[in-house]
């Protein structure tokens, strides 16, 4: 093998530093130093560091790489030439992918379609992929996600790989990309970043410890914390899962999600964002996420001025209706809502004592403020906080009331907080005081400074009073409310036992929330605790914005996982956005009712998915009450539920419906217009526009329509003229086209498992390698130590880090037997067994060259032939006195990214006649495969003399083809 480039070395060739040899497996560019300055990547061959990892970098480090032209050839006496054969085999393996088209060959345990190929066609046409994926909720962004990085990694483009994600996303994500695409990514959440300090110096940079990292947004955004290690640090791909919420506030300098997310922009030279949630009317926002992923994309550089053109190249959006017959039903299950007139119920009179009142109040307050004409004065806690949170439980209601009523008396009105605190320093635990949600803020549309305007008088005391006393011996435990919701359980055939199914309850609420689960528990002869630590095993669990990191996702994994005793999830909206949800659960139960579509879209959201093998089933809890200035709220609530069912199937999003972009501001626009108005259409209009009639949000939305369709039309005339290539274009090429791709194989990767690892075993008896054994479908491969410990095992505490090739911790196979199959289907059944039997790690993965066991053999049978040496052996499938001499060569950037990959041969024959073929052509012609070993010497005299100009030819060939690269 050769190598023509730039970078001294390039992956798969033998070097020597520092007295040892070395194996090299990866080339990065120092771009803060110099161009010609690199990193050298390498695992050990000498017995002294045989399997340990080392950086060299060019400029402080004598790295001597091997000379083609000092290659020694030596005789093969391996039965049937095994060795030559693994050892091609091997260096096949090692060459990067330079094609455009994707190669579905193993790529991943999933069902591959066209909507997904078109995004992975498009980020490998990109020199640097960047691109925002923003398909709507429940489509899969995370497997289109490990597709590119599946093919970036086959191309030497994703070695280093930063994710962020919400905390609640970590474990599934990270577990996604192991079981799906055999992609090891380490996951440092609270616990884990705690490990690893404890590991390394204080000074020393923690994301240069691992290669693959996912990380929680939270933990991460804290940029002064982390600045100066992030800015010295390079990945090759960066991924911002629910990235709209980096786009930037009014103020984005002092936002810090979008501080973290651009400095990561310039530190990176790939980029994926996903969101369902592109945009909030707001052309800069928008604007502001694209120039994370170019700069130069918006020439406005307030991010106001730009068309579908500027940002088509960087954005996908699709919609269920755009995927569902590519789907099928199978994948997108069709969804049932159950009619609210099952779902409904009538108040009970001391209920309706209380829907007086809180009628009363809001008719008093509507009338002075008509009277007064002063719409800032407006109370909105009273004018319908109160009443939702009363639609929720009395003690959510009364914890308020008695809260309001504790600040009225002392005269301090703490609740009218300073004019510089705003709702998002609010904290969780202050939520139903002041109302306010899971994610911190204000569940009634009020923000600090509303209330600090508001007069209290002795009216809004005296009614506090009265709704109190109302209050007080109400229960959610008694309400009608509470009495529909064990209704429809027992519909469902809910009881908490091992047979019940799965069900998640959404509530805005944490008191809610709290008094529902021993409510629950209690009725049903459940345990139940509200510790952390004790919500995975239990039937009822509960999670909210509170929980921490680990129990979170702790919680999240044993839903979805069969075996487990949790049977029913009772979760604020900290669950209504990106976790999925769906595997062992169909039915979702809104006990009480967010006034917000794209609150509901993303709640139903989690069980509505691609995968969902049955029918999601919804049902939204509703009471009645006679009350007549309330009872005209039932049409709203309708309209409500009808329109989030519209929106599914239609290709748009549920932002489009108000244009409000935001949930909250929904919720205050359907209260104060809708509610409060008695208007019953006001969900079938946007909110009002500019008063000069301009929208900018219409606008923004057009320009994404176009922006995406535009895309796909192309990459579908890119497919047209792909599929148009005739078998004598690709004979024109003088390329066999199974190796434009770089994709031509010796051995499948289970026969690569196979017989490369019985030839280690055989060739290192003293290694440890224990037979690899075949069950069916099943290869169960012991690590041996080696292999341990080059994925990271620590079999000593004090054992160093191995972050280059570490794989997840919860993966970690019993007994160290990894097992592996080549059957997709088994892979698929594999993953579906974890979830029921074990959570989100699957014991089972497919066989491919990217998994780590594969990469350890192809670098060991790397090492068996000796540096600045090459197999000879004998065909008498070549003409007589025919000597063939095989290359594979690389021509790499300035910054070490492979322009040119090629196999090829150059062929002497007698009278001085000079051939050249493609690797993939020579190895089929002589049958490689099936050669046999005759013994027959070869004769060295001849061909050593010839080798010095094969390697010229060879050399001169691939100038020839970097010059066709441009």
């Amino acid at each position: 093998m050769m190598n023509v480039n730039t970078p001294p070395v390039t992956p798969g060739s033998r070097v020597i530093c520092r007295d040892a040899e070395w194996l090299v497996t990866r080339v990065e560019a120092l771009k803060k130093i110099s161009v010609s300055d690199f990193a050298v990547h390498c695992v050990g061959i000498d017995d002294l560091v045989r399997g340990h990892q080392s950086i060299f970098l060019t400029q402080l480090d004598t790295i001597i790489p091997a000379d083609p032209k000092s290659t020694q050839l030596v005789a093969d006496n391996s039965n049937g030439y095994k060795l030559s054969k693994l050892f091609i085999g091997a260096q096949l393996r090692q060459m990067p992918a330079t094609g455009l088209e994707p190669d579905l060959a193993n790529l991943g345990v999933f069902k591959p379609m066209d909507f997904q190929l078109s995004a992975v066609k498009h980020a490998l046409k990109q020199l640097r992929p960047r691109l925002l994926l923003a398909d709507a909720v429940g489509l899969g962004k995370t497997i289109q996600v490990g597709m590119i990085l599946t093919e970036l990694i086959r191309r030497g483009r994703a070695d280093r790989i930063l994710v962020l994600a919400k905390k609640s996303m970590l474990t599934q994500f990270q577990s996604e990309l192991w079981n799906r695409f055999n992609i090891p990514i380490v996951r440092l959440d609270s616990v884990g970043i705690a490990k690893m300090r404890l590991k390394i110096p204080a000074n020393k940079n923690p994301f240069e410890v691992y290669q693959r990292l996912i990380i929680s947004i939270d933990t991460l955004k804290n940029v002064a914390r982390y600045e100066h290690f992030l800015k010295h640090t390079h990945w090759d791909v960066v991924i911002i899962d629910e990235a709209h919420n980096v786009a930037g506030a009014s103020v984005p300098e002092r936002h810090q999600s979008y501080r973290l997310a651009r400095l990561l922009s310039r530190r990176t030279d790939s980029m994926l964002l996903t969101t369902a949630t592109p945009h909030n009317g707001k052309k800069e926002t928008f604007g502001r996420l694209i120039s994370l992923l170019d700069p130069s994309a918006i020439p406005d550089p307030a991010f106001k001025e730009y068309d579908s053109d500027d940002i088509k190249n960087f954005f996908l959006m699709r919609f269920k209706e755009d995927i569902r017959q590519d789907a099928g039903e199978e994948m997108l299950a069709p969804r049932k809502v159950i009619p609210t007139l099952s779902t409904s119920i009538r108040a009970t009179p001391d209920e309706e004592i209380v829907f007086k009142e809180l009628a009363d109040l809001r008719g008093a307050l509507l009338k002075d403020r008509h009277a007064s004409d002063n719409k800032k004065r407006q109370n909105h806690l009273l004018l319908y906080g109160l009443y939702k949170l009363f639609l929720s439980s009395p003690e959510a209601c009364l914890k308020t009331v008695e809260k309001r009523i504790e600040n009225l008396s002392g005269e301090t009105a703490s609740v009218n907080t300073t004019s510089d605190k705003t709702s998002s320093s609010i904290t969780e635990s202050d939520e139903t005081s002041l109302g306010v949600t899971a994610s911190g803020e204000t569940a009634l549309g009020v923000t600090a400074c509303d209330q600090e305007v508001i007069n209290i008088d002795s009216y809004e005391y005296e009614q506090l009073e009265t709704i109190a006393n109302s209050l007080t011996g109400l229960t959610l435990q008694s309400s009608s409310r509470y009495a529909l919701l064990k209704q429809q359980l027992k519909e469902i055939g809910w009881n908490g036992k091992n047979e019940s199914p799965r069900i998640l309850i959404f509530t805005e609420y944490r008191k809610t929330q709290e008094v529902l689960a021993s409510a629950i528990a209690a009725d049903f002869k459940l345990k139940y605790s509200e510790k952390f630590e004790n919500q995975t095993k239990q039937a009822v669990s509960i999670i909210h914005g509170g929980t921490p990191d680990t129990h979170l996702m702790d919680t999240v994994e044993a839903f979805a996982t069969g075996s487990a005793p949790i049977r029913m999830l009772i979760a604020t909206d900290v669950a209504s956005e990106g976790i999925n949800l769906h595997h062992e659960c169909h039915h979702i139960i809104h006990f009480d009712l967010p006034w917000s579509i794209i609150t509901l879209i993303q709640r139903n959201g989690r069980i509505d998915r691609l995968g969902q093998d049955q029918s999601p089933i919804l049902r939204y809890l509703m009471v009645d009450t006679e009350q007549g200035m309330l009872k005209g709220d039932r049409a709203i609530f309708e309209r409500l539920i009808d329109k989030v069912e519209e929106i599914n199937a239609l290709r748009r999003s549920g932002e489009s419906v108000l244009k409000l972009y935001d949930a909250k501001e929904e919720e205050a626009y359907i209260a104060d217009q809708g509610i409060l108005s008695g208007n019953v259409t006001v969900l079938d209009s946007p909110a009002p526009d500019d008063p000069d009639g301009f929208s900018e949000s219409d606008f923004l939305e057009q320009m994404l329509r176009d922006a995406s369709l535009s895309l796909e039309s192309e990459l579908e005339s890119q497919d047209q003229a792909d599929a148009d290539i005739t078998d004598t274009d690709i004979a024109c090429s003088n390329r066999s086209h199974s190796f434009i791709k770089n994709r031509y194989r010796l051995f499948s990767d289970k026969e690569f498992l196979l017989q490369g690892y019985k030839y280690l075993s055989e060739a290192h008896p003293d290694s440890g390698f224990l037979p690899l054994q075949e069950k069916g479908n099943i290869m169960i491969l012991t690590a041996p130590k080696d292999l341990r410990r080059r994925l990271g095992k620590q079999e000593e505490p004090n054992d160093t880090i191995f972050g280059a090739t570490a794989i997840p911790l919860e993966s970690w196979p019993e007994n160290d037997q990894f097992k592996l199959t080549h059957d997709v289907n088994q892979a698929m059944l594999a993953i579906k067994a974890a979830r029921n039997m074990s959570g989100y790690w699957s014991q089972e993965l497919l066989c491919t060259e990217q998994h780590p066991a594969l990469l350890w053999i192809k670098e060991r049978i790397l090492m068996e032939i000796q540096r600045e040496q090459a197999p000879i052996i004998i065909s008498n499938k070549l003409k007589d006195q025919e000597l063939c001499f095989c290359f594979i060569g690389q021509v790499a950037s300035k910054t070490g990214n492979p322009l040119v990959v090629d196999g090829h041969a150059i062929s002497f024959l007698k009278g001085g006649e000079v051939w050249h073929y493609a690797l993939s052509d020579i190895l089929q012609k002589i049958d490689f495969e099936h050669m046999e070993n005759q013994g027959v010497e070869p004769n060295l005299k001849a061909a050593v003399p010839l080798l010095l100009s094969a390697v010229d030819e060879s050399i001169s060939y691939l100038k020839e083809l970097k010059k066709k690269s441009g």
